[in-house]
Protein backbone atom coordinates (compact mmCIF):
# COMPACT_ATOMS: atom_id res chain seq x y z
CA UNK A 1 0.00 0.00 0.00
CA UNK A 2 1.20 3.47 -0.76
CA UNK A 3 0.31 7.11 1.12
CA UNK A 4 1.20 10.75 0.04
CA UNK A 5 0.83 13.02 3.19
CA UNK A 6 1.77 16.67 3.48
CA UNK A 7 3.43 18.05 6.63
CA UNK A 8 4.23 21.28 7.82
CA UNK A 9 8.71 21.52 6.87
CA UNK A 10 9.89 22.02 10.24
CA UNK A 11 13.07 20.95 11.88
CA UNK A 12 13.97 17.10 10.23
CA UNK A 13 9.93 16.88 10.69
CA UNK A 14 9.42 17.30 14.09
CA UNK A 15 12.02 18.49 17.16
CA UNK A 16 15.37 17.23 15.31
CA UNK A 17 17.83 19.03 13.16
CA UNK A 18 20.42 17.45 10.71
CA UNK A 19 21.93 14.49 12.02
CA UNK A 20 24.92 12.80 12.02
CA UNK A 21 24.73 9.09 10.00
CA UNK A 22 25.73 6.06 11.93
CA UNK A 23 28.81 6.68 13.80
CA UNK A 24 31.92 4.39 12.60
CA UNK A 25 33.36 4.00 16.33
CA UNK A 26 32.15 4.50 19.54
CA UNK A 27 34.15 7.56 20.38
CA UNK A 28 32.28 9.66 17.92
CA UNK A 29 30.63 12.28 18.88
CA UNK A 30 26.73 13.09 18.18
CA UNK A 31 25.54 16.16 16.42
CA UNK A 32 21.68 15.21 16.92
CA UNK A 33 19.60 18.17 17.38
CA UNK A 34 20.92 21.37 19.22
CA UNK A 35 19.00 19.95 22.25
CA UNK A 36 21.53 16.45 21.79
CA UNK A 37 24.79 16.44 21.10
CA UNK A 38 28.10 14.97 22.23
CA UNK A 39 29.15 11.36 23.31
CA UNK A 40 26.37 8.60 23.79
CA UNK A 41 26.35 8.80 27.54
CA UNK A 42 25.45 12.66 26.84
CA UNK A 43 23.27 12.28 24.07
CA UNK A 44 21.15 10.06 27.11
CA UNK A 45 21.65 12.17 30.03
CA UNK A 46 20.17 15.49 28.00
CA UNK A 47 17.24 13.61 26.66
CA UNK A 48 16.20 11.98 29.58
CA UNK A 49 17.59 14.40 32.57
CA UNK A 50 14.40 16.45 33.25
CA UNK A 51 12.16 13.19 33.01
CA UNK A 52 13.95 11.11 35.69
CA UNK A 53 14.80 13.87 37.79
CA UNK A 54 11.02 14.51 37.59
CA UNK A 55 9.96 10.83 38.26
CA UNK A 56 12.82 10.12 41.16
CA UNK A 57 11.32 13.33 42.90
CA UNK A 58 7.96 11.98 42.66
CA UNK A 59 8.92 8.33 43.57
CA UNK A 60 10.52 10.32 46.89
CA UNK A 61 6.93 12.13 47.54
CA UNK A 62 5.53 8.98 46.94
CA UNK A 63 7.71 7.01 49.53
CA UNK A 64 7.17 9.92 52.25
CA UNK A 65 3.17 9.62 51.42
CA UNK A 66 3.31 5.84 52.51
CA UNK A 67 5.73 6.55 55.60
CA UNK A 68 3.17 9.08 56.90
CA UNK A 69 0.14 7.44 55.71
CA UNK A 70 1.64 4.23 57.68
CA UNK A 71 2.43 6.40 60.61
CA UNK A 72 -1.37 8.09 60.80
CA UNK A 73 -2.79 4.83 60.55
CA UNK A 74 -0.97 4.41 63.87
CA UNK A 75 -1.01 7.29 65.79
CA UNK A 76 -5.60 7.45 64.73
CA UNK A 77 -5.32 3.48 66.56
CA UNK A 78 -3.45 5.49 69.10
CA UNK A 79 -6.29 8.00 69.33
CA UNK A 80 -9.10 5.38 69.58
CA UNK A 81 -6.94 3.31 72.00
CA UNK A 82 -6.95 6.45 74.57
CA UNK A 83 -10.88 7.34 73.79
CA UNK A 84 -11.36 4.07 75.00
CA UNK A 85 -10.02 5.00 78.43
CA UNK A 86 -11.97 8.47 79.01
CA UNK A 87 -14.78 8.38 81.37
CA UNK A 88 -17.13 9.28 79.45
CA UNK A 89 -16.37 6.48 76.80
CA UNK A 90 -16.77 3.69 79.70
CA UNK A 91 -19.81 5.73 80.95
CA UNK A 92 -21.49 5.53 77.30
CA UNK A 93 -20.23 1.85 77.34
CA UNK A 94 -21.69 0.55 80.42
CA UNK A 95 -24.80 2.22 79.12
CA UNK A 96 -24.56 0.14 75.86
CA UNK A 97 -23.87 -3.38 77.42
CA UNK A 98 -26.93 -2.45 79.57
CA UNK A 99 -29.28 -2.02 77.04
CA UNK A 100 -27.73 -5.10 74.55
CA UNK A 101 -28.38 -7.04 77.92
CA UNK A 102 -32.06 -5.62 78.13
CA UNK A 103 -32.72 -6.28 74.74
CA UNK A 104 -31.40 -9.73 74.97
CA UNK A 105 -34.35 -10.34 77.66
CA UNK A 106 -36.93 -8.46 76.22
CA UNK A 107 -36.81 -10.84 72.93
CA UNK A 108 -36.97 -13.77 74.99
CA UNK A 109 -39.53 -13.20 77.15
CA UNK A 110 -41.29 -9.31 76.43
CA UNK A 111 -44.22 -7.67 75.14
CA UNK A 112 -43.61 -5.81 71.59
CA UNK A 113 -43.35 -2.59 73.24
CA UNK A 114 -40.48 -3.78 75.68
CA UNK A 115 -38.82 -4.99 72.79
CA UNK A 116 -38.93 -1.69 70.78
CA UNK A 117 -38.02 -0.04 73.56
CA UNK A 118 -35.30 -1.79 74.46
CA UNK A 119 -33.81 -1.87 70.63
CA UNK A 120 -34.06 1.93 70.73
CA UNK A 121 -31.81 2.17 73.90
CA UNK A 122 -29.59 -0.18 72.72
CA UNK A 123 -28.94 1.31 69.27
CA UNK A 124 -28.71 4.94 70.84
CA UNK A 125 -25.63 3.97 73.05
CA UNK A 126 -23.97 1.53 70.17
CA UNK A 127 -24.27 4.28 67.53
CA UNK A 128 -23.00 6.78 70.18
CA UNK A 129 -20.17 4.58 70.98
CA UNK A 130 -19.16 4.12 67.92
CA UNK A 131 -19.26 7.78 66.80
CA UNK A 132 -16.66 8.50 69.61
CA UNK A 133 -14.61 6.12 68.23
CA UNK A 134 -14.99 7.50 65.06
CA UNK A 135 -14.09 11.23 65.74
CA UNK A 136 -11.47 10.47 67.95
CA UNK A 137 -8.96 10.68 65.38
CA UNK A 138 -9.85 14.03 64.14
CA UNK A 139 -9.40 15.84 67.50
CA UNK A 140 -5.62 13.94 68.00
CA UNK A 141 -3.24 16.32 67.53
CA UNK A 142 -0.48 14.56 66.38
CA UNK A 143 -3.07 12.76 63.77
CA UNK A 144 -3.78 15.86 62.73
CA UNK A 145 -0.37 16.89 62.22
CA UNK A 146 0.35 14.39 59.55
CA UNK A 147 -2.66 14.67 57.46
CA UNK A 148 -2.04 18.19 57.12
CA UNK A 149 1.81 17.02 55.82
CA UNK A 150 -0.24 14.54 53.63
CA UNK A 151 -2.56 17.00 52.05
CA UNK A 152 0.54 19.38 50.98
CA UNK A 153 2.29 15.97 49.50
CA UNK A 154 -0.83 14.98 47.40
CA UNK A 155 -0.41 18.61 46.09
CA UNK A 156 2.59 18.15 45.25
CA UNK A 157 2.50 14.77 43.51
CA UNK A 158 -0.38 16.51 41.47
CA UNK A 159 1.94 19.20 40.61
CA UNK A 160 4.73 16.67 39.87
CA UNK A 161 2.18 14.43 37.32
CA UNK A 162 1.79 18.02 35.37
CA UNK A 163 5.36 18.31 34.96
CA UNK A 164 6.12 14.83 34.25
CA UNK A 165 3.55 15.29 31.38
CA UNK A 166 5.24 17.89 29.97
CA UNK A 167 8.86 16.68 30.15
CA UNK A 168 7.55 12.70 29.01
CA UNK A 169 5.53 14.66 25.65
CA UNK A 170 9.09 16.64 25.26
CA UNK A 171 11.27 13.73 25.75
CA UNK A 172 9.39 10.83 23.28
CA UNK A 173 9.18 13.34 20.63
CA UNK A 174 12.66 14.11 20.60
CA UNK A 175 13.44 10.08 21.14
CA UNK A 176 10.89 9.43 18.07
CA UNK A 177 12.96 12.39 15.78
CA UNK A 178 16.59 10.61 16.92
CA UNK A 179 15.36 7.87 16.04
CA UNK A 180 13.71 8.87 12.63
CA UNK A 181 17.14 9.96 11.69
CA UNK A 182 18.94 6.95 10.87
CA UNK A 183 15.20 5.00 10.17
CA UNK A 184 15.25 2.91 6.59
CA UNK A 185 13.69 4.86 3.77
CA UNK A 186 13.13 3.45 0.52
CA UNK A 187 14.07 2.88 -2.19
CA UNK A 188 16.57 0.96 -1.15
CA UNK A 189 18.90 -1.60 -2.70
CA UNK A 190 21.57 -4.31 -1.51
CA UNK A 191 23.50 -3.28 1.23
CA UNK A 192 21.81 -0.19 2.36
CA UNK A 193 21.08 0.23 5.82
CA UNK A 194 18.90 1.78 8.14
CA UNK A 195 17.27 1.49 11.51
CA UNK A 196 13.60 -0.38 11.22
CA UNK A 197 11.42 1.31 13.96
CA UNK A 198 7.72 0.44 14.30
CA UNK A 199 7.09 -3.11 12.60
CA UNK A 200 3.50 -5.48 12.23
CA UNK A 201 4.64 -9.09 13.19
CA UNK A 202 3.08 -11.23 10.47
CA UNK A 203 5.36 -14.54 11.34
CA UNK A 204 7.72 -15.93 13.57
CA UNK A 205 10.08 -17.90 11.76
CA UNK A 206 12.32 -18.54 15.00
CA UNK A 207 13.94 -16.96 18.17
CA UNK A 208 15.77 -14.92 16.09
CA UNK A 209 14.10 -14.19 12.78
CA UNK A 210 10.47 -12.99 11.74
CA UNK A 211 8.50 -11.75 8.75
CA UNK A 212 7.36 -8.19 9.46
CA UNK A 213 6.10 -5.42 7.27
CA UNK A 214 6.68 -1.83 7.88
CA UNK A 215 5.74 1.77 6.49
CA UNK A 216 8.49 3.32 5.36
CA UNK A 217 9.25 6.75 4.18
CA UNK A 218 9.34 6.33 -0.12
CA UNK A 219 11.60 9.03 -1.77
CA UNK A 220 11.99 12.44 -0.69
CA UNK A 221 9.07 14.96 0.41
CA UNK A 222 8.29 17.65 -2.94
CA UNK A 223 7.37 20.94 -1.84
CA UNK A 224 4.15 21.07 -2.73
CA UNK A 225 2.60 24.71 -1.49
CA UNK A 226 2.87 26.98 1.84
CA UNK A 227 0.97 28.16 4.86
CA UNK A 228 1.73 30.33 7.10
CA UNK A 229 5.20 31.19 6.02
CA UNK A 230 6.33 27.72 6.36
CA UNK A 231 6.92 25.12 3.56
CA UNK A 232 4.29 22.44 2.69
CA UNK A 233 5.79 19.05 1.74
CA UNK A 234 3.76 15.90 0.52
CA UNK A 235 6.00 12.88 1.97
CA UNK A 236 4.81 9.12 0.15
CA UNK A 237 4.91 5.95 2.39
CA UNK A 238 4.58 2.37 1.65
CA UNK A 239 4.32 -0.57 3.41
CA UNK A 240 7.26 -3.01 2.39
CA UNK A 241 7.35 -6.60 3.96
CA UNK A 242 10.56 -7.78 5.34
CA UNK A 243 12.03 -10.95 6.36
CA UNK A 244 14.76 -10.09 8.93
CA UNK A 245 17.45 -12.28 10.71
CA UNK A 246 19.42 -11.94 13.81
CA UNK A 247 16.45 -10.15 16.18
CA UNK A 248 15.51 -10.81 18.96
CA UNK A 249 11.38 -12.21 18.77
CA UNK A 250 10.76 -13.41 22.00
CA UNK A 251 8.70 -9.90 22.86
CA UNK A 252 6.64 -10.61 19.42
CA UNK A 253 3.10 -11.21 18.96
CA UNK A 254 1.87 -12.54 15.66
CA UNK A 255 -0.59 -9.85 14.14
CA UNK A 256 0.53 -7.06 16.45
CA UNK A 257 3.02 -4.29 16.15
CA UNK A 258 6.33 -4.04 17.78
CA UNK A 259 8.81 -1.71 18.55
CA UNK A 260 11.88 -3.01 16.65
CA UNK A 261 14.48 0.06 16.74
CA UNK A 262 16.71 -2.09 15.19
CA UNK A 263 19.27 -1.16 12.13
CA UNK A 264 19.55 -4.15 9.31
CA UNK A 265 21.05 -4.44 6.15
CA UNK A 266 19.13 -5.20 2.99
CA UNK A 267 20.48 -8.52 1.68
CA UNK A 268 17.78 -9.18 -0.97
CA UNK A 269 15.53 -7.09 -2.73
CA UNK A 270 14.48 -3.41 -3.31
CA UNK A 271 10.86 -3.26 -1.28
CA UNK A 272 9.13 -3.07 -5.13
CA UNK A 273 7.36 -6.32 -4.76
CA UNK A 274 8.96 -9.40 -3.91
CA UNK A 275 10.87 -11.57 -1.02
CA UNK A 276 12.96 -8.28 0.42
CA UNK A 277 15.55 -9.95 2.80
CA UNK A 278 17.52 -7.84 5.84
CA UNK A 279 19.64 -8.68 8.15
CA UNK A 280 20.39 -6.98 11.73
CA UNK A 281 23.88 -5.43 11.65
CA UNK A 282 24.92 -4.09 14.94
CA UNK A 283 26.31 -0.75 15.03
CA UNK A 284 26.81 2.64 17.47
CA UNK A 285 22.88 3.72 15.89
CA UNK A 286 22.20 0.24 18.20
CA UNK A 287 24.60 1.10 21.02
CA UNK A 288 22.50 4.56 21.12
CA UNK A 289 18.77 3.56 20.87
CA UNK A 290 19.72 0.55 23.94
CA UNK A 291 21.43 3.54 26.04
CA UNK A 292 18.64 6.48 25.38
CA UNK A 293 15.61 4.58 25.26
CA UNK A 294 15.55 2.92 29.27
CA UNK A 295 14.26 5.09 31.83
CA UNK A 296 16.66 5.19 35.04
CA UNK A 297 14.58 5.59 37.76
CA UNK A 298 12.13 3.12 40.03
CA UNK A 299 9.68 0.51 38.41
CA UNK A 300 6.82 2.16 40.85
CA UNK A 301 7.14 5.39 38.99
CA UNK A 302 7.00 4.16 35.37
CA UNK A 303 3.70 4.16 33.34
CA UNK A 304 1.71 1.49 33.43
CA UNK A 305 -0.83 -0.49 30.73
CA UNK A 306 -4.18 1.72 29.96
CA UNK A 307 -6.81 -0.03 31.42
CA UNK A 308 -8.99 -0.29 28.28
CA UNK A 309 -12.74 1.00 28.41
CA UNK A 310 -15.17 -2.30 27.60
CA UNK A 311 -17.37 -0.36 25.59
CA UNK A 312 -17.26 -0.38 21.94
CA UNK A 313 -15.76 2.54 20.11
CA UNK A 314 -18.30 3.98 17.92
CA UNK A 315 -17.03 4.20 14.52
CA UNK A 316 -14.17 6.00 12.66
CA UNK A 317 -15.30 9.10 14.49
CA UNK A 318 -15.43 7.41 17.84
CA UNK A 319 -11.54 6.43 17.57
CA UNK A 320 -10.97 10.09 17.01
CA UNK A 321 -12.35 11.08 19.32
CA UNK A 322 -10.30 9.57 21.62
CA UNK A 323 -7.47 11.83 21.34
CA UNK A 324 -7.24 14.76 23.53
CA UNK A 325 -9.08 17.47 22.58
CA UNK A 326 -6.30 19.50 22.36
CA UNK A 327 -4.43 17.40 19.60
CA UNK A 328 -7.65 17.48 17.40
CA UNK A 329 -7.75 21.13 17.75
CA UNK A 330 -3.95 21.23 17.01
CA UNK A 331 -4.47 19.08 14.05
CA UNK A 332 -7.64 20.85 12.50
CA UNK A 333 -5.45 24.17 12.71
CA UNK A 334 -2.07 22.53 11.00
CA UNK A 335 -0.85 19.45 9.59
CA UNK A 336 2.38 18.62 11.44
CA UNK A 337 4.19 15.62 11.97
CA UNK A 338 4.56 15.73 15.77
CA UNK A 339 0.58 15.25 15.98
CA UNK A 340 0.63 12.24 13.68
CA UNK A 341 3.17 10.50 16.35
CA UNK A 342 1.32 11.88 19.40
CA UNK A 343 -1.85 10.84 17.90
CA UNK A 344 -0.41 7.74 16.85
CA UNK A 345 1.32 6.98 20.30
CA UNK A 346 -1.72 7.78 22.28
CA UNK A 347 -4.10 5.78 20.39
CA UNK A 348 -1.87 2.54 20.46
CA UNK A 349 -2.41 2.92 24.28
CA UNK A 350 -5.97 3.44 24.72
CA UNK A 351 -7.40 2.08 21.13
CA UNK A 352 -5.31 -1.05 20.74
CA UNK A 353 -7.28 -4.47 22.04
CA UNK A 354 -10.85 -2.32 22.35
CA UNK A 355 -14.04 -3.51 20.18
CA UNK A 356 -15.24 -0.92 17.70
CA UNK A 357 -18.18 -0.86 15.93
CA UNK A 358 -18.52 0.87 12.13
CA UNK A 359 -20.19 0.96 9.05
CA UNK A 360 -18.55 1.13 5.76
CA UNK A 361 -18.24 -0.08 1.96
CA UNK A 362 -17.28 -3.20 1.32
CA UNK A 363 -14.23 -3.92 -1.27
CA UNK A 364 -12.95 -7.48 -1.30
CA UNK A 365 -13.79 -10.81 0.65
CA UNK A 366 -11.25 -13.18 -0.01
CA UNK A 367 -10.94 -16.25 2.24
CA UNK A 368 -7.79 -17.29 3.63
CA UNK A 369 -7.55 -20.85 5.31
CA UNK A 370 -10.62 -20.87 7.74
CA UNK A 371 -11.02 -17.61 7.57
CA UNK A 372 -12.38 -14.37 5.28
CA UNK A 373 -10.38 -11.20 4.76
CA UNK A 374 -12.30 -8.54 4.04
CA UNK A 375 -11.42 -5.30 2.38
CA UNK A 376 -13.33 -2.06 3.86
CA UNK A 377 -13.61 1.81 3.55
CA UNK A 378 -15.27 3.95 5.75
CA UNK A 379 -15.51 7.67 4.56
CA UNK A 380 -14.55 11.04 5.60
CA UNK A 381 -16.77 12.76 8.73
CA UNK A 382 -15.90 16.03 11.15
CA UNK A 383 -15.06 15.79 14.41
CA UNK A 384 -14.52 17.27 17.79
CA UNK A 385 -11.88 20.19 17.45
CA UNK A 386 -12.36 20.89 13.68
CA UNK A 387 -10.72 18.02 12.50
CA UNK A 388 -11.65 15.31 9.79
CA UNK A 389 -10.94 11.44 10.40
CA UNK A 390 -11.29 9.26 6.86
CA UNK A 391 -10.51 5.14 7.03
CA UNK A 392 -9.77 4.59 3.47
CA UNK A 393 -8.59 0.97 4.47
CA UNK A 394 -9.98 -1.14 6.60
CA UNK A 395 -9.03 -5.02 6.65
CA UNK A 396 -11.37 -7.07 8.79
CA UNK A 397 -11.10 -10.71 9.48
CA UNK A 398 -14.24 -12.69 9.95
CA UNK A 399 -14.81 -16.61 10.87
CA UNK A 400 -15.52 -18.91 8.19
CA UNK A 401 -19.26 -19.09 9.85
CA UNK A 402 -19.68 -15.61 8.41
CA UNK A 403 -19.57 -17.08 4.47
CA UNK A 404 -23.01 -16.58 3.63
CA UNK A 405 -23.43 -12.86 4.56
CA UNK A 406 -20.15 -11.82 3.01
CA UNK A 407 -21.13 -13.80 -0.44
CA UNK A 408 -24.25 -11.96 -1.04
CA UNK A 409 -22.75 -8.30 0.44
CA UNK A 410 -21.71 -7.33 -3.62
CA UNK A 411 -18.66 -5.15 -3.87
CA UNK A 412 -20.65 -1.40 -3.10
CA UNK A 413 -22.34 -2.29 -0.50
CA UNK A 414 -22.47 -1.18 2.77
CA UNK A 415 -21.48 -3.53 5.85
CA UNK A 416 -21.58 -2.63 9.79
CA UNK A 417 -19.64 -4.98 11.71
CA UNK A 418 -18.19 -5.12 14.96
CA UNK A 419 -14.63 -6.53 15.53
CA UNK A 420 -11.31 -6.21 17.86
CA UNK A 421 -8.70 -3.40 17.14
CA UNK A 422 -5.58 -5.16 16.29
CA UNK A 423 -3.37 -2.78 15.23
CA UNK A 424 -3.88 0.42 13.85
CA UNK A 425 -1.82 3.44 11.59
CA UNK A 426 -1.75 6.82 11.62
CA UNK A 427 -1.51 9.48 9.29
CA UNK A 428 -2.16 13.49 9.22
CA UNK A 429 -2.57 14.61 6.22
CA UNK A 430 -3.85 18.65 6.16
CA UNK A 431 -6.33 18.33 9.07
CA UNK A 432 -7.66 14.73 8.48
CA UNK A 433 -6.56 12.14 10.60
CA UNK A 434 -6.47 9.22 8.14
CA UNK A 435 -7.11 5.62 10.15
CA UNK A 436 -5.41 1.98 8.27
CA UNK A 437 -7.35 -0.26 10.75
CA UNK A 438 -6.69 -3.98 11.40
CA UNK A 439 -9.59 -5.84 13.21
CA UNK A 440 -9.91 -9.51 14.21
CA UNK A 441 -12.72 -11.34 15.58
CA UNK A 442 -15.32 -9.45 13.66
CA UNK A 443 -18.71 -10.40 13.08
CA UNK A 444 -22.08 -8.49 11.75
CA UNK A 445 -22.95 -5.34 13.78
CA UNK A 446 -26.25 -6.27 15.86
Amino acid sequence: MKWAATFLLIAACGAAGPASRPATRPAEQWELTKYLHGSTSQVRDQLNGELERQLIRKADTLKQIDALSKELKKQEAEAIEFTRTRPDYLKLKRERDEAEQALKIARESGTAQQKLEASGRYNRARVALEKMEKDAPATYTQAADLRAKLKDLDASLKRSDEAIGKATEWRDELLDSTINAFKLVGPFHRGDEGVLKRVTCDKIIDAQSAIVSAELQWGKGERVGEKEGISLMEVHFRRVKFSVTGIDTSHMREGQDFALNRNVRIVKGDGGGGETLAEHHANDVDQLIDTIIPLRVPANVLPGPVKLDATPIGGVRGLAELLPIEQLTAIGKASAFMQEFRAQKWLDEHAIGRSIRLTGVLQAAKAEGNEYDVSMAAGRVKVAGGAFADAPEIHALFAKSHEALLTRTGKGQRLAIQGTLQRLTVFVDNGTIVFELHLSACEPAK
